[in-house]
């Protein structure tokens, strides 16, 4: 078996005459022996440096591994403190193995007396660097003096070299272990796994943390910018510059999957590419010590769902207290429409949605019972006598009906069109499929308790019957003149409130078309997750309890904004345009950034790293209306925390060409600027907007006496973040309100360019979208109405 020990015998200092300690009996008789040109290694200079008081100071990434100038220095020593202190019997060091824990603390204290920054964060790895080196150590003696060069075993004597290291009883030991028909078999299999490796690495003993602190030198970027497949690809650079034919589509075929990547399998891709099994915890491409659990330290656990009888629970409650309600208010509203009934676990078939369907063409509602009961599709029933669906009778208990709008576009047909290879609601857009009966529910009073825009329970995405709503650019002097309408008593800030929260979205038109997805007969359809309906049960309790002029007010504590607390505003309109997935106004995005605060910001170490910038305050809008006020406002803010790195995150809202959303982090001490929009849009398209931040951080700068390089004087950084890009108009809201979760999330201390690794993707899938949805609803449930 060939050794290679790639942080072993090296020292990047070349002080190799300090480092080794020659051996005059390499002159003896023993051939093998006088091919050894250097001693062994034992870092004089390190010791000696020790003696004189001087300890070299380790530096380490962000996954715990040595780089910098003495991380070779480092590694080196370990290897020799490992030789001269445990001995070459000892072939178990498994955490497990409790017998060899007083030798690896004395170990270790050993090697932080030598050198600064290795404190117990640092013990794991150190301890696992000096297992390997000694492994490597041991596999070395045998290969050169145990085995011939047809591998086979030979009862050599001590090695003169490493007499001060190995007693006598010691190599006898080790020899008659190498002798064993056991370890014979495991050599023999471990060569052969070793033997011809399709993907060698050819960095030799510089080890990925050094790699990628190399590329990061050349390339003038940052360590979080390097990902991993890029990483695999230049430790397999050859000398010359190349890269092997083989190793390049490895790389292209990552490249290929990042592209819909979603942020679960991010870390996969390498995997995936290579087209190999890996064990539990292991990530390629980042070397030692690198786990799925260091990647994923500090990460929240996302809360338990609830079950699907606490959710049945739910929303028979509700239904009960929606029927009480609509009797209190002595609503005309057909008893049919309320026949419904939730089933239990031991009635799951049960379900009554309609006892009686007139007969003809009428508007209606499509459910399905599994995986969770809930709203599929809108369109016509046809309950027409005789009629047949594709001149075939209709099956006992269903009917004709028309789908017109897929609200859950992955959700399986009733009975599917092999024929035509429709098994999807999406694919049934605008054709009759049959229906069961008691899943249907007509549409009686859509008018009667809310006049929509039109397109109530439209999904992102879908481009079907009904047109998007489209919304004229707001004009600053309509926002002007709202101000004026309002009651003269109102205070400054809550007229500037009320002209923000009237901007809304418009359509943005997208030249990128969405990808069809090829389908088969063979194929299986995409199973879709189990949800609690949030947002069906909100939306039921707004059609009743308010009126269409009606508004809540959700109170805004002040360690929110870092003002004094207030009452947000949300109207009966405003939550219709989120069931609906359509425009979001500014109260929205607040009731969001509450839920956040509450979950992830108040009573956690998070507030020493994060704050909130109200979107009421700032807006494009209001710079150029009030530029002084928002000037004030800004710098007030951050000279709160004018000794503090903090990142403020602001939502901001641009009602001008178009309605859109994005979002800023600021980081005043650094001044550094980060911008994510969902369009991908360059910030230069606003330049009030960034000359506005500009002058804020260079007030900010003035104000707390800060001193900075004439380069950087007149110099803001702006960094625009590849963040996940929306497909459609309308989305660029939840987009954001998502940007602002996974920052919190990640408790990063500055945003990558590339975006954050564990949510890095092409774009958000529906279903990520769609928890938005729930939290906000499940949130503004627990306030309003639990």
């Amino acid at each position: 078996m060939e050794y290679y020990d790639e942080d072993n015998d090296y020292d990047p200092d070349n002080e190799e005459s300090d480092n080794e300690e020659s051996d005059s009996r390499n002159d003896g008789s023993n051939s093998t022996e006088r091919e050894i040109t250097r001693g062994i290694t034992l870092m004089k200079n390190v010791i000696r440096a020790r003696d004189k008081g001087v300890k070299y100071e380790v530096s380490w990434n962000v996954r715990n591994q040595p780089i910098g100038t003495y991380s070779a220095t480092f590694a080196s020593f370990v290897g020799a403190d490992v030789r001269r202190h445990i001995p070459i019997t000892c072939d178990q060091w498994n955490p497990k193995d409790k017998s060899m824990n007083p030798h690896k603390d004395f170990l270790f204290k050993d090697i932080q007396s030598y050198f600064l920054n290795v404190d117990e964060s640092r013990k794991k790895y150190v301890l696992q660097l000096a297992g390997k080196l000694h492994r490597c150590f041991r596999s070395y003696l045998t290969a050169k003096y145990l085995k011939d060069a047809d591998g086979n075993f030979v009862d050599a004597d001590r090695p003169t070299l490493y007499e001060s290291l190995i007693s006598p009883e010691e190599w006898e030991t080790f020899k008659a272990k190498r002798n064993t028909p056991e370890f014979k078999k495991l050599s023999e299999t471990n060569k052969k796994r070793a033997l011809n490796p399709q993907y060698p690495y050819l960095r030799g003993r510089m080890g990925y943390a050094r790699l990628t602190e190399k590329i990061v030198a050349d390339t003038n970027s940052k360590e979080e910018d390097i990902d991993d497949c890029l990483r695999w690809r230049e430790g397999r650079v050859k000398k010359d510059g190349t890269v092997d034919e083989t190793v390049q589509k490895v790389y292209e075929e990552c490249v290929t999957l990042s592209q819909s990547c979603q942020t679960s399998s991010c870390r996969d891709i390498l995997s995936k590419a290579l087209n190999v099994r890996e064990y539990s915890g292991r990530v390629r491409g980042m070397g030692l010590g690198v786990t799925q659990t260091v990647l994923n330290k500090g990460h929240q656990k996302s809360e338990k769902n609830p079950t699907t009888r606490e959710l049945l629970a739910i929303i028979q409650n509700l239904s009960s207290d929606l029927d009480q309600l609509k009797k209190e208010r002595g609503k005309d509203i057909s008893r049919s429409q309320h026949d419904m009934h939730i089933p239990s676990d031991k009635d799951s078939t049960n379900i009554n949605v309609l006892k009686n369907i007139p007969e003809g063409i009428s508007p209606c509602s499509l459910y399905l019972m599994s995986p969770t009961y809930r709203i599929v599709a809108k369109g016509m029933v046809h309950n027409i006598l005789g009629d047949k669906l594709h001149h075939k009778p209709l099956p006992d208990g269903y009917l004709k009906v028309s789908i017109d709008v897929a609200l859950d576009q992955d959700a399986e047909l009733l009975i599917p069109d092999d024929v035509a290879d429709i098994r999807l609601v999406r694919d049934a857009i605008g054709t009759y499929v049959a229906w069961q009966r008691n899943l249907i529910s007509l549409n009686l009073e859509i008018s009667a308790t809310y006049k929509g825009n039109g397109n109530d329970g439209i999904r992102r995405g879908d481009e079907s019957v009904t047109s998007k709503k489209q919304i004229q650019t707001q004009k600053l002097h309509e926002g002007t003149k709202i101000i004026k309408d309002k009651p003269r008593n109102m205070s400054h800030a809550q007229k500037l409130k009320e002209v923000n929260n009237k901007g809304r979205h418009s359509n943005i038109p997208i030249t990128k078309q969405r990808q069809d997805i090829a389908k088969t007969k063979h194929q299986k359809p995409n199973s879709t997750k189990c949800r609690p309906s949030w947002v069906l049960a909100l939306k039921s309790l707004v059609e009743v309890q308010m009126e269409n002029s009606d508004t809540r007010q959700i109170t805004m504590e002040e360690g929110i904004f870092g003002e004094e607390q207030y009452n947000e505003e949300i109207t009966k309109e405003q939550m219709y345009e989120f069931f609906n997935n359509t425009e979001i106004g500014v109260s929205v995005v607040c009731v969001y950034i509450r839920y956040l605060y509450e979950k992830f910001v108040r009573d956690t170490d998070v507030p020493r790293k994060f704050s909130f910038l109200s979107p009421h305050r700032i807006s494009l809008v209001l710079i150029e209306a009030e530029q002084e006020f928002v000037k004030a406002y800004m710098v007030k803010e951050f000279l709160k925390y004018k000794d503090e790195h903090k990142l403020f995150i602001l939502p901001f809202y641009i009602h001008k060409p178009i309605g859109h959303w994005v979002l800023f982090v600021i980081n005043p001490i650094s001044e550094i600027i980060y911008y994510m929009d969902p369009l991908l849009n360059d910030y230069m398209n606003y330049p009030k907007m960034k000359s506005m931040f500009d002058t804020v951080l260079k007030v900010f700068r003035a104000a707390r006496n800060a001193q900075v390089s004439k380069n950087k004087f007149n110099n803001i950084s702006w960094v625009r973040v590849q963040c996940p890009r929306q497909e459609n108009g309308i989305d660029c809201g939840y987009f954001v309100m998502r940007f602002m979760k996974e920052i919190l999330i990640s408790k990063l201390n500055e945003i990558p360019k590339l975006y954050i690794e564990d949510f890095k993707c092409a774009t958000y899938s529906n279903d990520k979208l769609r928890e938005i949805q729930e939290e906000w609803c499940q949130f503004m449930m627990s306030l309003l109405f639990i």
